[in-house]
């Protein structure tokens, strides 16, 4: 689980963008592009749900995020994110975009900040181990700042090769960096001039800033997990083009080895980590467009650029589409469950419910398999004397659905204030 996280993660901080325009925009120019962006959108809002009103399937996705971030809470995949293995791996992807070896690299930050790291780290050296064989580093991480830390850390050695090709060409920096962290939605990025401050161009203060906005992005998936990546996944395939050209136009990158493949592939490598699973093309260009455009404040020399939120039904839509084409393949669907089974528990009961609900588009009976699979974490967590029947099992199962509905119908009354 947390090597996929990792990779994820890594993907968002080498690869996101979201430049729709030039990054010099000013806010008439952001306008204007996003006024012609809307008026040129294809509608796909029929095609996804067309037995299916509108207000039903808002109804339901609303129900379907809450249940996932329930999920995530009571899992608590939020800490998985923020572990020593998950920073491990994002600095060994990292440091491979730049094919820098793992004995190469000398790790002045850690020594410095994580001693017990550093003495991990020496002994692997000695042993001779590469970043495949290293093993998860030692740092200690528990929450979001150790996280940041420690990433700034052990992967300064490429916030270095970052910083100093942004020192050398600035352009890359608004091309490129910007449009990266902005496609995250969690705020504008550092203009080149606040950034220079706060890093004096050092690897380690680079690393450290980018990844304190992944936390943040982190932190908003955490809290609504539907919501978060149907308005993020328009303006992340919309911009990569974009981004990838910047950076490889760019004479600084190109001294520096950096390539971008295509998100297919970067999709396909994710998938690679979850022991054989086939991807079919996923057509981003598509993909792009079922959003509506804004213009927003941006880290961009003009100040403003061009945001794309997802059209969270459309997208939801497109989603569960592509999900049925996964689940085609009988290997992909023993491959998800036991990844599934492993992470969160699944029982092969609701893993066939939910199956049969992606298949068929059935919203309310995703939401149905999401609640039951919660309802099963929630009897985990309380677990049941070995004498309880399968008959009392049931009803102590609906007593505590009934317990998180009143829990969440209670959650939204709204208090009194205080006089």
């Amino acid at each position: 689980m947390k090597k996929i996280i990792a990779v994820l993660l890594s993907v968002l901080i080498i690869f996101s963008s979201m430049a729709i325009v030039a990054s010099a925009a000013t806010q008439d120019d952001a306008a204007a592009a996003a006024e012609a962006f809307n008026a040129a959108k294809v509608d796909y809002s029929g095609v996804y749900w067309k037995n299916t009103p509108d207000a039903v399937v808002n109804f339901q996705m609303k129900k379907i995020n809450s249940l996932l971030a329930q999920i995530v809470a009571e899992k608590n995949l939020k800490g998985t994110f923020y572990s020593d293995e998950t920073v491990t791996v994002i600095s060994a992807k990292l440091a491979g975009v730049t094919n820098t070896k793992f004995d190469s690299i000398d790790f002045p930050g850690v020594k410095a900040q994580f001693p017990e790291a550093y003495e991990y780290i020496t002994k692997a050296k000695e042993e001779k181990k590469t970043w495949e064989t290293l093993g998860t580093v030692p740092f200690g991480v528990k929450d979001r700042d150790s996280f940041v830390k420690a990433l700034g850390a052990f992967s300064a050695n490429f916030g270095g090769v970052i910083s100093l090709a942004c020192a050398m060409s600035p352009d890359l920096y608004s091309g490129a960096i910007i449009p990266l962290v902005e496609s995250l939605h969690v705020g504008k990025m550092l203009s080149f001039g606040e950034y220079a401050a706060a890093s004096g161009f050092d690897g380690g203060k680079t690393m450290e800033i980018l990844a304190g906005y992944v936390a943040d992005a982190v932190e908003a998936f955490a809290k609504n997990p539907l919501y978060y990546i149907t308005d993020v996944l328009p303006d992340f395939a919309a911009s990569y083009d974009v981004f990838a050209k910047a950076v490889e136009a760019n004479p600084m990158a190109a001294a520096f080895g950096l390539k971008m493949p295509g998100l297919d592939t970067l999709v396909k490598g994710l998938a690679a980590n979850l022991n054989g699973l086939k991807l079919p093309e996923i057509g981003f260009d598509k993909l792009a467009g079922m959003a509506t455009a804004r213009a927003v404040e941006s880290g961009s020399e003009g100040g403003y650029d061009v945001e794309l939120n997802g059209d969270k039904a459309v997208v939801f839509g497109a989603i569960l589409d592509y999900l049925k084409r996964v689940l085609e393949d009988d290997n992909n669907q023993m491959i998800i469950y036991n990844y599934l089974s492993k992470v969160l528990g699944i029982t092969d009961t609701d893993y066939r419910d939910l199956i049969a609900a992606i298949k068929a588009s059935d919203i309310i009976g995703i939401v149905a398999a999401l609640s039951s699979i919660l309802d099963t974490l929630l009897s985990k967590a309380f677990p049941l004397p070995p004498f309880v029947d399968g008959k009392v099992a049931e009803i102590l199962k609906t007593v505590l659905r009934v317990a998180r509905f009143l829990k969440e119908f209670i959650s939204r009354i709204p208090m009194p204030l205080a006089k």
